[in-house]
């Protein structure tokens, strides 16, 4: 009679069966120690900049997501463009969010950490470093394996969910930011000459 043999195991057991042990042992503690990290996270971190570290978790979240939806569809021996317009743009999104995201998550606390604490053109500056990451795909690439790439020489084609995210689209709304954060950085400190009381008092004055 044969039997099977498990990995680094005894005999007349399931191939599987270490792996499955270790993939259900692994698991809750990976979890734990995600959860624990976040916590950490918060407490060392100034209660105003709580915002911040939650926005930092996205990119992450969506790194996670695609994992198990890229094994979905090897399974499924599917490609992207096989499923409806509709949702292979959604999972597009996840993808170009996930490019990246250790760098995206440190660029976009940054900057929600610097525009909380009033300091506008140091934010301008973040969105400005996204903007030119993005465009050589240090961040959001669209394509499955993240390829750096010059944005005038793109490693292939991209189909037509993925025009919208291209490396120039997304380049260029970072850029918008950047500069609507440089303007509003102006428009205070001008808000603030004007409030400032040696403008007043020779305001009264002339009067």
């Amino acid at each position: 009679m044969g039997y099977e043999g498990g990995f680094q195991g005894r005999t007349n057991k399931m191939v599987d069966g270490c792996y499955s042990t270790w993939v259900a042992a692994i698991f809750p503690i990976l979890i734990f120690v995600g959860l624990e990290i976040t916590a950490q996270s918060f407490h060392a971190t100034p209660d105003r900049h709580y915002p911040a570290v939650a926005l930092c978790c996205l990119p992450a979240m969506a790194s996670l997501a695609m994992i198990f939806v890229g094994n979905v569809l090897a399974e499924s021996g599917k490609s992207l463009d096989d499923l409806s317009p509709t949702l292979a743009l959604q999972i597009q999104t996840l993808r170009v969010l996930a490019a990246g995201f250790i760098v995206t998550s440190l660029l976009w606390a940054a900057s929600l950490a610097a525009m909380i604490d009033g300091k506008l053109r140091v934010a301008a500056a973040f969105m400005a470093c996204a903007a030119v990451a993005s465009l050589f795909g240090v961040i959001h690439s669209p394509f499955p394996d993240s390829p750096l790439a010059l944005p005038w020489n793109l490693p292939s084609e991209l189909p037509n969910y993925a025009h919208t995210l291209s490396p120039l689209r997304v380049a260029t709304a970072y850029g918008l930011a950047s500069g609507l954060l440089l303007v509003w950085s102006l428009w205070s400190d001008w808000s603030s000459v004007g409030r400032a009381p040696g403008a007043e008092a020779a305001s009264s004055i002339e009067d």
